[in-house]
């Protein structure tokens, strides 16, 4: 008895996946809009002092280490914790 991999490796079929126009466009359209993103990174904005940015951004408010969902969004947008 095959196993699943083995199965879906033997049922696989790139041609198929060749003639998908829609499935191509939305992935060329989703890379490019990655890089877009990635590039768009790297301009300064006028006005903003990215030495001040850098100590907002490192800062964390001790309200924050109370709440627990704040916690997470804290850890997911990499706040640094309070000692």
């Amino acid at each position: 008895m095959a196993s699943a991999a083995e199965q879906l490796a033997a049922n696989l079929n790139f041609a198929a996946l060749a003639k998908a126009e829609e499935l191509k466009k939305r992935i060329w359209f989703t890379l490019a809009a990655l890089l877009v993103y990635r590039f768009g990174t790297y301009i300064p904005l006028p006005g903003i002092d990215p030495a001040a940015w850098e100590q907002i951004s490192n800062h964390r408010p001790a309200a924050f280490s109370e709440c627990s969902t704040c916690s997470l969004v804290a850890a997911s947008t990499g706040w640094r914790s309070l000692p």
